[in-house]
């Protein structure tokens, strides 16, 4: 027996579902016809239809900015922060971007 296409992305809305009582908020849907912007899927719509690609919802990046002197370095996580971040440092999070 063949596996549903999208079997693997069913499990992830359930470990979803038993976390929240609104899973379909973390999912994006698109079509597979025109390779369409990936939307956000809506509460009563048709789930898993086989001419849809879907997927949850990519997590924000965060970038933070240290400030030293006259030199900037930029770092992608918390924990890049830690590692280059002095205490006389001038630290700023930028805006969240998303891939």
């Amino acid at each position: 027996m063949t596996a549903h296409p999208h079997a693997e992305n069913m499990r992830l809305y359930a470990e979803d579902a038993a976390e929240t009582d609104k899973p379909w908020e973390r999912w994006q849907v698109r079509t597979v016809y025109d390779n369409a912007e990936w939307i956000q899927c809506e509460e009563g719509l048709s789930m898993w239809l086989r001419d849809c690609k879907y997927r949850r919802k990519p997590k924000p990046l965060e970038c933070w900015v240290i400030k030293r002197g006259r030199a900037h370095i930029f770092c992608m996580s918390r924990q890049e922060l830690a590692e280059h971040a002095e205490p006389d440092d001038v630290v700023a999070r930028m805006r969240e971007v998303t891939e």
